[in-house]
């Protein structure tokens, strides 16, 4: 399935088919219907009963609404987790940071011929040892908790759009699929971003809005980078063991902790706006369900 723009679609309908799929609106997607409801506006073809029914949900509504609080499953200690979890792998991320710096220095100040000991290349050796194994830890760790709060929100997304972009196992298996794990993620970010946000939009009686996506692409565009960095320092690894290799790996190693650090916190923030827009539309459903 695809996105549609309803607006566009709407526009060329016929008043008796904007009318019939008003009637019918109980089985039609929520960003379908605000089309037809504001192009019937523009015509002047919807009555005072009309409004009354759009402002004041009739029986089935509620009923439908019901249905949806049980339908959606809760995703906030998920949220939690996984914010604690992005948290920890930001100060890892800092700490890996400092700990690439200092072997850089030490690299470096023996290829000016400073005197370093064993004890000191020994020392620097084990030192990012432990920072890679247990940065690695929770960095995986918090992928799987990601991915768990991820396809949580995008089924509660499934039951409230009945024209979602992709199938809910998608949340999940998009990261792993070679190719797809490109593109799949972010797609499926910006439809749980979009469409959240045109429901409360839709609630506090507004048109819809343009989502501004910039945060997403940010997030986007340093997840591809960092990892298209990984690659690379994880080829020089298995490269000749010269001085050389080991600074242009270092400095890799730099440049992708640096980046690391706005990815964590972008990462952070996304998951705790979503999480608010998954609360509100829980709350008010509950609200309009009597639930």
């Amino acid at each position: 399935m695809s996105y549609y723009d309803w607006p566009k679609i709407i526009e060329s309908k016929s008043d008796d088919d904007l009318l019939s799929i008003f009637k019918n609106r109980h089985s039609e997607p929520f960003d379908k219907i605000d089309a037809v409801i504001i192009e019937l506006r523009k015509r002047n073809l919807l009555s005072d009963n009309d409004e009354k029914l759009i402002e004041k949900p009739n029986t089935y509504d509620v009923i439908l609404e019901a249905n949806k609080v049980k339908d959606t499953r809760p995703n906030n200690n998920r949220s939690r987790i996984t914010q604690i979890f992005i948290l920890l792998v930001l100060l890892f991320n800092i700490i890996s940071l400092l700990s690439a710096i200092m072997q850089y220095n030490l690299i470096k100040a023996f290829q000016n011929g400073a005197y370093i000991t064993n004890e000191m290349l020994s020392g620097n050796d084990l030192r990012q040892k432990i920072i890679g194994i247990v940065s690695s830890a929770v960095f995986i760790s918090s992928g799987i908790i990601f991915i768990f709060w991820f396809r949580r929100a995008y089924y509660n997304l499934h039951q409230r759009f009945a024209d979602c972009k992709y199938d809910e196992g998608w949340a999940a298996g998009g990261w792993f699929v070679p190719v797809i794990s490109l593109y799949y993620p972010y797609q499926i970010m910006k439809e749980l971003w979009v469409k959240s946000s045109q429901i409360i939009t839709k609630r506090k009686g507004e048109d819809m809005k343009k989502s501004n996506l910039t945060l997403l692409i940010s997030w986007w565009t340093l997840w591809l980078v960092v990892n298209f960095l990984s690659n690379i320092i994880l080829k020089s690894i298995f490269k000749e063991n010269t001085i050389s290799n080991l600074i242009t790996t270092t400095e890799l190693d730099i440049i992708s902790s640096i980046l690391d650090i706005p990815l964590a916190i972008i990462t952070f923030i996304i998951i705790k706006k979503l999480s608010e827009k998954e609360e509100i539309l829980y709350r008010e459903e509950k609200n309009e369900a009597g639930i």
